[in-house]
């Protein structure tokens, strides 16, 4: 049963497909299992009208959103997983539906690693308690007063307390001492797609859009030249089928603000993607150039779950919303 009306675009995020069991993927817990994929586009492709983004401009412009008989969807993937290679076909492909993928470009080819990806692989290696205090030493800042146990206490503390590229050059501090090639790392893990994969991804119904260069958060981006360099596409997109838009990394209204909505669309883009409500009435992408997505990550591990977060809690935010705002 589905519950929101036709003209508010239902918009998924998910990032790898996989079991969280390489060095990289063990903290992060950005994969979810191929068989829960398969139930995910099975009830996706019953239920909604799957397009990509650049399919889903081309009907917002044309005004033909109403007259379809389903709701209109949109399968989004994050970082450019190599993960997400295999799936495409196996999954996407033989269903005839098209998806879009958000790429950082400083890791196409497996060039580099994204710098959260270095912070897990870094943990699972060293363990959290040497990460951290290896990051005091370089930092000066004595870690271990604070409640870190996990990943994820680690990255907001992190976010909240330093800037970038600061972050970045404490990675490599740690890198360097512990000889760790970062880029022989993601080579050997085969961690994200190569230039051949993104252009042969194109014959299946993808479109890509940019997800900045090195995955950075926006707003602790505090000199213009840098959050410039981070948003600005790269020569690639000259040659893939680009839909013009930027997907915010880590996507909640956290780590960006409005003026940095501002700055992405000044740069060209048609619209600035994030991770919120999920609520995206046709009006309200025309108006505020935002399209918001459900990430599959809270989700649990059930389609019941999907269905819950992508048509009951969109709704439920809608009502919290309008009784604040009266």
């Amino acid at each position: 049963m589905i519950l929101r009306k036709k003209n508010d675009i239902r918009v998924v995020l998910y990032h790898g497909i996989g079991r969280n069991d390489n060095a990289v993927m063990r903290n992060l817990k950005d994969e979810i299992c191929p068989m829960l994929f398969e139930h995910h586009i099975d009830f996706l492709n019953k239920n909604y009208i799957i397009k990509n983004i650049s399919q889903v401009h081309e009907i917002i412009k044309n005004q033909e959103y109403e007259k379809l008989k389903k709701p209109l969807c949109v399968i989004t993937f994050d970082d450019g997983l190599n993960s997400v290679y295999d799936v495409v076909e196996k999954y996407l492909f033989k269903r005839k539906i098209p998806a879009s993928i958000y790429l950082n470009s400083c890791v196409i080819d497996n060039l580099n690693m994204l710098w959260h990806h270095k912070l897990s692989y870094l943990i699972t290696k060293l363990g959290i308690s040497n990460v951290i205090t290896y990051i005091s030493y370089y930092s000066g800042c004595i870690i271990s007063k604070y409640k870190i146990k996990t990943f994820s206490d680690l990255f907001v503390f992190l976010v909240n307390n330093f800037s970038f590229p600061r972050i970045n050059s404490i990675i490599t501090y740690i890198s360097k001492e512990q000889a760790i090639n970062f880029h022989k790392i993601a080579k050997s893990l085969g961690l994200y797609l190569n230039s051949s994969q993104i252009a042969e991804l194109q014959n299946y119904g993808i479109d890509f859009g940019n997800h900045t260069r090195s995955h950075y958060v926006i707003n602790r981006v505090f000199n213009e030249n840098t959050k410039t360099d981070e948003l600005k596409k790269c020569v690639l997109y000259n040659k893939i089928r680009d839909n013009n838009t930027l997907a915010i990394p880590f996507g909640v209204k956290n780590y960006y603000n409005d003026e940095d909505v501002k700055i992405i669309l000044s740069m060209g883009y048609s619209y600035v993607v994030e991770v919120g409500t999920g609520l995206n009435l046709v009006s309200d992408i025309q108006r505020k150039k935002l399209i918001s997505r459900t990430s599959v990550h809270q989700a649990g591990n059930s389609v019941l779950s999907l269905f819950y977060h992508m048509e009951i809690k969109p709704l439920i935010k809608r009502i919290v919303y309008r009784i604040k705002k009266n």
